[in-house]
């Protein structure tokens, strides 16, 4: 050994301060994405009235590419406890109540898609059959119990429950931390890419939502709201989320 390594190996090591033993607890690290989700929910409250200012932007610029007829953009409020009027984008669109035809094309194109699903994989006919099962008990209890059909409605209360989860998604991203330990910047990065695809994919999904009820009669309007509305958001938030996770066993 030559004397600068020696005099290297002996040399004796800086101890970690106070502050960096802390920083390097589970509780600091548990407190740095405790502050950290605190300030992205207040950015997040922040930016909402120029989040609403996009969303309207974009609705009236699809609007004009799609052949809804009779459908506008607009807003409709919500009172809130301890906020007030909280307001969110919706689709003002007149539906024709369901007819004979009508009733009779959701039935059969139900029925059809559950004898269809034999032609599948196992693991899709399930869904697929789960799905036209579905439709049609809601065409039943439709049947029994008529809805009161408003695409107004339908659209404000997907974008009530959209604007919920981007709201709160850096505290369920920061109650994760002890279930998957990963660095602060990946976490804030996951962070961004899943708000960020509940705000560009807001307008998209009330489009169409409204597009398919016009096409396929109201009928059809508690399948899209109760399986492609929440359950298909956090169904999406979930495959994001599962593969952020991914991104601790690559390098870092």
């Amino acid at each position: 050994m030559n004397l600068p390594d020696a005099a290297l190996a002996t040399s004796p090591t800086t101890p970690p301060s106070l502050l960096q033993r802390f920083a390097a607890s589970r509780f600091g690290q548990a407190l740095v994405a405790l502050l950290m989700a605190a300030g992205l929910t207040w950015l997040s409250f922040r930016l909402l009235p120029a989040l609403l200012r996009f969303w309207d932007a974009a609705l009236l610029h699809l609007l004009s590419w799609l052949p809804l007829s009779d459908a506008m953009a607009g807003r409709m409020s919500l009172e809130l406890p301890l906020w007030g009027e909280f307001e969110t984008p919706a689709i003002q669109l007149w539906l024709a109540a369901a007819d004979s035809q009508a009733w009779l094309g959701n039935l059969g194109g139900a029925a059809l898609l559950f004898l269809l699903a034999s032609l599948l994989r196992p693991a899709l006919r399930s869904v697929v059959r789960a799905l036209a099962g579905f439709h049609l008990a809601t065409l039943l209890l439709q049947a029994a119990s008529p809805l009161d059909y408003d695409v107004a409605q339908h659209t404000h209360h997907l974008a009530v429950i959209s604007i919920g989860l981007l709201l709160s998604l850096p505290l369920v991203m920061a109650a994760t931390h002890y279930i998957v330990e990963r660095s602060h910047e990946r976490r804030l990065l996951a962070t961004l890419m899943i708000a960020a695809f509940l705000v560009l994919s807001l307008p998209l999904k009330l489009l169409a939502h409204a597009a398919l009820l016009q096409f396929m009669s109201p009928l059809a309007m508690p399948t899209l709201f109760l399986v492609f509305g929440p359950a298909f958001d956090i169904l999406c938030v979930s495959a994001l989320y599962a593969w952020a996770i991914t991104w601790r066993h690559h390098a870092g």
